[in-house]
């Protein structure tokens, strides 16, 4: 090979290796272990025995929110699950920011004199929870909560015949009272062009980035809104991370284009000060899944591939579906809190199993 060529290749090499993600500056993996002891935060309730995807926001007053998809709840303090009501959401609160010792309270809805979800259908759709902020501004008296999620439909048969029909977000006037005195209201959110919105959230620096995906491949983007507008229930000022720039709604053609693909269908986001970087927590896979990690210096990317640091005991057996993986960075007790949730791919599913379709805690140390 000429002199030439090999410049060529090492110019080629260099440009592929510019337009990856910074594998080089990713911090040094954590080593993490299931804590069984905070397992018992989501085991103790009378009623409340088993749900999913376990997005989590701090409320103040070493208040905790805990949002949860599908819920089960018993029907008297037997806690049988064999003939629980089957609800599409539920929330949790617990008092204390060490899941090891909090104390927590579930809620639900009422539907036809039975227990309902917390965020009620409308229709023949239902609400999945997603991230949510905990949000205030110089025109809001108080802090408002808002969380957002997806609506849901059941075109087809089966435990996979669900369908995403778009965003959703409720607005919280009074996120200091206990749920029960909760009035969610409806806040549009901007369409980014087949995006779900809510697949992670945080919030910094006055502004709350709220991740989406779309399609089988999880394509990302991400949007941002000024706190302030959303105390007051707006979502003025949004923009979206496209095209390389921060846009304004309105101004760039549909869809967005994605940070990247392949991504997670939850996950949470936080930024570490610490390490001044900013961490993406998921499940990696499909089915006997791993934890896993992302990294980036800046909220929109470029971000790292993931890469994984634990491994769930259910994820060893033959049939395992773990997933819901995240990170709860607003808990206290170990350098990090995880949780997944291992269910089963069964049809129709059974409930027999008393460690499944409950969140476990991974407590993990740097």
């Amino acid at each position: 090979m000429g002199k030439s060529a090999r410049l060529l290749l090492f110019v080629a090499a260099c440009a592929m290796l510019a337009g990856c993600d910074t594998w080089h500056d990713d911090p040094p993996l954590p080593s993490a272990h299931e804590d069984l002891q905070a397992n018992q935060l989501f085991r103790r309730d009378a009623r409340w025995v088993g749900g999913d995807g376990a997005y989590s926001v701090a409320l103040g007053g070493e208040r905790v929110l805990w949002l949860f998809g599908d819920s089960l709840i018993a029907r008297d303090d037997r806690r049988s699950r064999s003939d629980a009501w089957f609800i599409r959401n539920s929330v949790g609160v617990h008092h204390g920011t060490d899941p090891r010792t909090a104390a927590m309270q579930f809620f639900w809805g009422q539907r036809d004199g039975h227990p309902g979800s917390f965020f009620a259908e409308q229709g023949s759709l239902w609400f999945w929870p997603g991230g949510a902020a905990l949000v205030a501004g110089p025109e809001a008296s108080s802090p408002a909560l808002v969380v957002f999620g997806q609506w849901l439909a059941q075109p087809g048969q089966g435990q996979w015949g669900f369908a995403a029909e778009g965003s959703a977000a409720f607005w919280i006037a009074n996120p200091g009272e206990p749920p029960s005195a909760w009035q969610p209201k409806n806040l549009v959110l901007p369409d980014l062009g087949g995006y779900i919105l809510g697949t992670a959230v945080t919030q910094h620096d006055g502004m709350v980035y709220i991740y989406g995906s779309k399609g089988d491949y999880h394509d990302y983007t991400v949007l941002r809104i000024p706190s302030a507008a959303l105390a007051s229930g707006s979502t003025s000022g949004a923009e979206c991370f496209t095209g390389g720039a921060w846009r304004a709604i309105g101004s760039f053609a549909l869809p967005a284009q994605p940070l990247f693909a392949l991504g997670a269908p939850e996950s949470s986001v936080h930024f570490d000060a610490g390490r001044q970087r900013w961490f993406m927590w998921q499940s990696e896979g499909f089915g006997a899944t791993t934890l896993a990690l992302r990294s980036a210096d800046r909220p929109e990317g470029p971000w790292s591939q993931p890469r994984s640091f634990f491994r769930p005991v259910e994820s060893y057996v033959e049939g395992a579906f773990v997933y819901a993986g995240k990170g709860h960075p607003e808990l206290s007790g170990a350098d990090l809190w995880l949780t997944y949730v291992p269910s089963a791919f069964e049809e129709p599913p059974k409930w027999d199993n008393p460690d499944g379709y409950f969140p476990h805690f991974v407590a993990g140390s740097w």
